[in-house]
């Protein structure tokens, strides 16, 4: 554990050899403060010893933490919500990710590939270990917590920074939670901290085009993964990519604006990324991506007849979050959260017997005589070709079924975007079966990290005014989206998933990649406000 603080760097120490202490004390240097997000440059300092065993014990009570929760919640890793476990040991018996029916294996898109895979290691005689995912996940998200404190630590140069936002990533009651379930939220989360971390330290200082090129193939194959375990990375590195470009083509206007050189445009100490040689590195970024999706798109066409980069689930993802009885629950409840899920999925079994398309298909009082019979006794519909693979037939349908309801309600459309996002960003879970004391903590918890999330914003942007209001406008947005640019993969993220979870089905877990940015954002962003106003002060 000490050779693995030391190797992250995370602290600033004192030299330990006398003659450096004595050339230390007869050389002064000046290093400038940094902005929110640049890195200069420091003098190579050793790691002080005590400063690594602090670092030591807090990544130590991390793991702690973790693994006592798994410990405690051990009986929920037996429950399968997602069918996640049961495609494990389907692909870790027959080769075949897919649906196990006697001696025959039916091949699935249903579920993204890449968490399924990782747990087929951890099958064993057939049957998925509870205690070895307990043991991954415990180790994810301890490895999870090591790299936000490196994060911490390079955007803020500030170990209180680093050791406040690692463990408050530990004790997050959305990841605390998901760990002990069969769910991607573990690994996801995982990956987008690694995607994070990987772009930091490629692009803190400037590099050669080869190392970036290289670099960002490295981005990209682990940005793939992120894919397969969650589509929605998808959307988050194509938002990533837009405002890079975005940012590329300001800080070119800014220069032919101001008359200055590509190269006097920005802070070559701050997270630039090489402007202008960017196209070349994200050519190397999609390469890495399609060499790890590109096989299972491949894979899809071969097994179910339909080039599919993600899964065969969007369109039900889309219709669970768009469909006459939710919207009509909307409609009489409001904000409320509570909903006849029930119903709904009774509803959308009986797409063999009827045209979901057709608005009566969802009537109250059309299936009042059927609860008791069997879904799909009888087949009166048939959506699709006779040799589609039933999969993406029902995909497409989803799809069509949720357009049709947004075509007909538009109002109540929007109205539902709103209360999607109110979901989620909800601070508490809504009747999980926690005790109420559970609850308000975790609502007390949640509330306070929003709330000082907005009062630091303010404060920072109130001071930024304030401080660079006779300078040009432009120019000064320019310099604070380069400073910023270490923040770029952040701030892509939190935008991407409130953008897709408006629209697709939306509640509290879908947040957890981006807790740990919200921490880090919360810690930094504190650290920065109360320095700049010490010194507004002196």
């Amino acid at each position: 554990m000490l050779r693995l603080v030391a190797a992250f760097g995370l602290i600033k120490g004192e030299s330990i050899s006398n003659n450096t202490l004595k050339k230390e004390s007869s050389v002064q240097v000046a290093v400038s403060s940094p902005k929110l997000g640049q890195v200069p440059a420091l003098p190579s300092l050793s790691i002080s010893k005590a400063s690594v065993i602090v670092f030591a014990l807090v990544f130590l009570l991390c793991g702690a933490i973790r693994f006592a929760w798994l410990s405690i919640d051990f009986g929920s890793l037996s429950s399968d919500p997602d069918a996640y476990a049961v495609l494990a040991e389907g692909l870790a018996s027959s080769g075949t990710l897919g649906h196990v029916v006697g001696t025959e294996v039916h091949a699935t898109a249903y579920r993204p590939p890449g968490y399924i895979w990782v747990l087929s290691w951890l099958v064993v005689e057939g049957q998925l270990s509870e205690f070895r995912v307990s043991l991954l996940h415990g180790f994810l998200g301890v490895l999870t917590c090591i790299l936000v404190a490196r994060i911490a630590y390079v955007l803020s140069r500030c170990q209180t920074v680093a050791a406040f936002a690692c463990l408050a990533v530990a004790v997050d009651p959305i990841l605390l939670k998901q760990s002990s379930l069969v769910m991607t939220e573990t690994l996801a989360t995982f990956i987008a901290v690694v995607l994070w971390w990987t772009w930091i330290e490629l692009t803190k200082v400037p590099r050669s085009m080869s190392v970036m090129m290289l670099g960002m193939l490295v981005v990209g194959f682990f940005a793939g993964i992120g894919c397969l375990v969650r589509p929605t990375t998808f959307v988050w590195i194509a938002l990533w990519f837009v405002v890079s470009m975005c940012i590329q083509r300001l800080v070119k206007l800014r220069s032919t604006i101001l008359g200055m050189q590509p190269s006097e445009s920005h802070d070559r100490s701050s997270a630039s990324f090489c402007y202008g040689r960017q196209l070349s590195a994200w050519f190397s970024f999609f390469v890495g991506v399609a060499v790890v999706v590109g096989p299972w798109a491949y894979r899809n066409y071969v097994q179910i007849g339909r080039w599919t980069m993600t899964t065969t689930h969007g369109g039900y993802t889309l219709l669970l979050a768009n469909n006459p009885v939710l919207y009509a629950n909307i409609q009489k409840h409001g904000w409320d959260r509570e909903w006849d899920e029930t119903r709904f999925h009774f509803l959308w079994d009986q797409r063999r017997n009827a045209d979901p398309r057709m608005p009566e298909f969802w009537m109250p009082d059309v299936w009042k005589d059927e609860v008791n019979r069997e879904p799909n006794s009888m087949v009166g519909f048939q959506f699709g070709r006779p040799d589609e693979h039933r999969e993406v037939a029902d995909d497409r349908l989803a799809s069509e079924v949720a357009w049709n309801t947004i075509q007909r309600s538009p109002s109540t459309f929007l109205k539902s975007c709103l209360v999607r996002m109110s979901w989620f960003w909800a601070v508490a879970p809504y009747r999980s079966g926690a005790a109420s004391i559970m609850i308000v903590a975790i609502g007390f918890w949640y509330g306070v990290l929003f709330a000082g999330i907005v009062v630091t914003s303010g404060v920072l942007v109130i001071q930024k005014c304030g401080k660079e209001r006779r300078l040009k406008a432009f120019a000064v947005l320019v310099n604070d989206l380069t400073s910023l640019g270490l923040w770029l993969p952040a701030f892509s993220l939190v935008v991407s998933l409130q953008l897709i979870h408006l629209i697709y089905w939306s509640n509290m877990r879908m947040r957890a990649p981006l807790m740990p940015v919200l921490y880090i954002f919360f810690a930094v962003g504190v650290f920065f406000a109360f320095r700049s106003m010490r010194r507004s002060k002196s």
